[in-house]
């Protein structure tokens, strides 16, 4: 649950079209303006999505990479307002309630996730700004979903991209095991400060004796909050980066076999990890062909809102 959550927090914020209040324009669709401040807003939420999958924050990018930035926010906000206005056009509407719920999963998946949260209020975007965003991105979705059923993917064109394409089914995965320590109950509510530090300075002594050779599994059958893996000696078997809570893979595909990780803090508190091993496979056809359907109707959809873009009225 929490992973699927998680995925509706950022799936909502990757590609955005926001409308602020005017400070100079930087690009218009027909007779709708696109202003430096929705351009700002932009940056700051791919920025803040970027920062929280690999670690990375905007004073750790290159010129190249924050002129790369801005070039892709630009562009996520026109192609996204020439998908609104076509959507309009077609008669295309999402009721409320479906705004309304969309809402309550965005707030629910930023109170499990306090970090992200923090990176987007530190880059000025509220909660308003993104309740904003979701009425417009559902009359996008909804245009999307109406795009993607006109569509036909035959098994020859599944097939034919598999033969292209089979590195893209290369899976990077680890078998894993871990300790750990929770600063949030059951409600995901965080606990004191006092409290935390005392937490954390037990799994600083843990960490210490894991990485000293001393048995794994016995200290996370004794330590883990996490009773489900615990009893099994903290094994978490095998998975793929995207499998997990990016502040949990982001350090542990960082690890070689063998390795016990330092302290990795993450929305449910503070955790080691020892890998098992370490594997790549190429899935079998069978097991990815709903994968590649996706891939060839993103493909036909990028097409398609390129020619939107052409026929649209931007400067």
């Amino acid at each position: 649950m929490f992973k699927k959550k998680l995925a509706i927090a950022l799936g909502m914020v990757a590609v955005l079209s926001l409308t602020a209040c005017s400070k100079g324009t930087v690009a218009k669709v027909n007779d709708t303006e696109i202003t430096a401040d929705d351009l700002k807003v932009a940056k700051a939420i791919i920025t803040s999505v970027n920062e929280y999958k690999t670690g990375k924050d905007a004073e750790d990018m290159s010129k190249e990479e924050e002129e790369e930035l801005e070039k892709n926010a630009a562009t996520f906000l026109v192609d996204s307002e020439v998908v609104y206005q076509q959507a309009i056009a077609d008669g295309i509407t999402v009721k409320s309630e479906d705004n309304d719920s969309r809402t309550s999963e965005l707030k629910e998946a930023l109170k499990e996730n306090p970090k992200f949260k923090k990176d987007l209020e530190d880059n000025g975007v509220t909660e308003e700004a993104l309740e904003n965003f979701i009425a417009k991105d559902n009359v996008i979705n909804a245009y999307r979903d109406a795009f993607n059923e006109k569509q036909t993917v035959s098994d020859a064109e599944i097939s034919a991209y598999y033969a292209k394409h089979r590195e893209e089914f290369k899976k990077d995965m680890v078998d894993a095991s871990h300790i750990l320590f929770a600063t949030v109950d059951r409600n995901q509510n965080a606990v004191s400060d006092e409290k935390k530090e005392e937490i954390k300075k037990t799994a600083e002594e843990v960490q210490k004796r894991a990485a000293s050779g001393e048995d794994f599994a016995a200290l996370a059958k004794k330590y883990s909050d996490d009773k489900k893996t615990g009893e099994k000696g903290g094994d978490l078997g095998y998975f793929t980066k995207d499998a997990k809570d990016a502040l949990f893979t982001r350090e542990v595909f960082k690890l070689k076999k063998g390795d016990v990780s330092k302290l990795i803090a993450t929305n449910n508190g503070y955790e080691i990890v020892k890998i098992n091993d370490i594997k790549s496979e190429i899935e079998e056809l069978d097991k990815c062909k709903e994968e590649i359907k996706k891939k060839i109707l993103d493909e036909k959809y990028i097409k398609h809102v390129e020619q939107l873009v052409e026929k649209a009225e931007v400067k």
